[in-house]
Order: C-alpha cells, then sequence, then structure tokens
C-alpha cells in the first residue's frame, strides 16, 4: 500500500486525490500522519502542517482542565475521545486495549491516574452497556467486551479519558477466536476524511470476506457501494446506516456472486465518508483464521 502511495504522490493534484486514487483512508490520527508526509515529501509546499495538534506541557493542561470544571461547576470533562467496532460472537470476540504509559522523549508528564469511560452501542446504535475504571499511569487496561455485557453481539464502542492524561494513549482493539487473533487500532472521533475501498477483492471460494462500517455521527450516513472490475463500473447498491448504528456483512451479501463479476474487483462507498469507520475482515474457512486490516 505505502509503496502505491509513494508512487502516485509526486503526480497527484491533492491530498485528497491521493487518498482517493490510492484508496488510502485517513480517518485516524497516525494514517493521517502518516499518508500527509509522504505527499509532504513528493510535493514540497503542498501540506499545511500548521493544524497540526501539539502537546501541552503536562502543568498547563491540568491547569486548562481545572479551570474548565470550575466553569462549569467542576462536572468532569473528557478531553480525548477514541472509538472503534466490536463484536461479541461465538466465532469471534473482541478485547479492548488502553495504556496510559510514559512517551520516549517527553519529560513532562501527567503522571496521575487516568479515569477511563467505555461505552457500548448496539447494531442499531443504542447505548447498551456503561464501565468507568481508573487506570494508573505506567499501566494498560484490557477489558474483554464479553465481560462488560455479555449479550451484546457487535457494534460501536466508544472509550474515553475523562482527565487529561499525557501518556501514550494508544488504544488497540484485539479481535480474536479459537485458533487465531488480529487487531486495528483506535480511530479518533470525529476525525479525517476517509475514502473506502478494498482493491483487489480476494475471490478464494474458501474465504468470506467482511465489510464493517460504523456510524459514530448523531445523523443516518448515506452512501453507495461500488463494484468495479478494473475501473470498470459494475453494481451499484444504496447503504445506509442510522445514528451511532454499525453493520456487519459479508461481501456476497453486499454483492451476490460477485465472484463470478471479474479478476480484478475492487469496492468502495461512494458518499461523505468523513466521520465513518471501516473495516473488512477476511475469514479462511479452510484453516480457522480471521485477518483485520481498517480502511
Amino acid at each position: 500500500m505505502r509503496d502505491r502511495i509513494e508512487a502516485a504522490a509526486p503526480t497527484a493534484p491533492s491530498f485528497e486525490a491521493l487518498c482517493k486514487t490510492t484508496g488510502a483512508a485517513v480517518t485516524c490520527f497516525g494514517c493521517a500522519l502518516e499518508v500527509e508526509e509522504i505527499y509532504g515529501k513528493a510535493r514540497p509546499g503542498a501540506v499545511d502542517w500548521s493544524h497540526k495538534p501539539t502537546l501541552l506541557p503536562a502543568k498547563k493542561l491540568l491547569g486548562l482542565y481545572r479551570s474548565m470544571c470550575r466553569a462549569i461547576g467542576s462536572v468532569p470533562i473528557a478531553l480525548y475521545r477514541q472509538a472503534g467496532w466490536y463484536v461479541n460472537r461465538p466465532e469471534l470476540r473482541t478485547r479492548l486495549v488502553t495504556c496510559h504509559l510514559p512517551l520516549p522523549g517527553v519529560k513532562d508528564y501527567l503522571e496521575e491516574p487516568a479515569l477511563v469511560e467505555i461505552v457500548l452501542h448496539d447494531p442499531d446504535g443504542r447505548r447498551i452497556a456503561r464501565k468507568t475504571q481508573v487506570l494508573p499511569f505506567g499501566h494498560t487496561l484490557a477489558v474483554e467486551i464479553a465481560d462488560l455485557f455479555p449479550a451484546a453481539t457487535h457494534g460501536l464502542v466508544v472509550w474515553r479519558f475523562v482527565q487529561p492524561q499525557l501518556g501514550s494513549g494508544r488504544s488497540y482493539l484485539q479481535w480474536y477466536s479459537d485458533g487465531s487473533a488480529t487487531s486495528t487500532h483506535e480511530k479518533l472521533w470525529g476525525k479525517g476524511e476517509g475514502y473506502f475501498a478494498i482493491p483487489k477483492v480476494p475471490t478464494e471460494p474458501d474465504l468470506d470476506i467482511h465489510w464493517i462500517t460504523v456510524n459514530p455521527m448523531r445523523k443516518p450516513f448515506r452512501a453507495e457501494f461500488v463494484l468495479t472490475d478494473g475501473g470498470r463500473e459494475l453494481e451499484r447498491k444504496p447503504f445506509e446506516l442510522a445514528p451511532r448504528a454499525s453493520q456487519f456483512q459479508t461481501m456476497d451479501e453486499i454483492f451476490p456472486g460477485f465472484r463470478a463479476k471479474g479478476e480484478n474487483l475492487t469496492v468502495y462507498l461512494d458518499g461523505d465518508n468523513g466521520r465513518i469507520f471501516c473495516y473488512y475482515l477476511v475469514h479462511n474457512r479452510t484453516i480457522k483464521t480471521w485477518q483485520a486490516q481498517h480502511l
């Protein structure tokens, strides 16, 4: 993927065009920085770095937090919120892992415990569970979704650090079965732009391709799934998702019989994708493994 982005970057007229032509999605902070860095090196002056966030010194951040609490009556402020998708089925389960660890090279930490709030939504977007736990500095928190709410099937999961913290707050969702494990990192809430596509869709008969779409917004999301073969459009299917809802479906459900429709298939979402999350999971029925990729 990186090779494709680097090859296209010198001639891409804009950062958005680079994402669209290569299938690069930048709905997570790390991915956005990586793609922008590639584009910036290939096209000096083309990327505006002035909007990049800076790390406030711990004392200033803590002072800002306390002043905000006083201004609104000492109500805790969520300064950092992350989200993703969970699944809780017999064949595939989810573990959420988040950290409050030192950052190499950064000496000014807020070495106080962070209060982590975890909220689950069901596939229709309803909030079904909430858990709050203290995460001491220098520790890692691992939560089994099945323990949090055993009846949950899949949906949006949101976790936020209610207190400010300057540890390496990177988080991961581990999706695992009895015979395999795969993972992806967090998505930032309401950040970035995305172009969601699966190029060269696997068509082997023993592989099930699952597309996951999550709508963290408070309004419905509407788009179209598009199936192409070598750039030639074959089929479109309207798609709608309620607020906070998620969809977990196989490629056969989206485009029945897709394997027989071409040899160089690509599937993508055609719509305003800026605030949704997408993943795809490949289930190999022969060796009973799962492999994940965020889009």
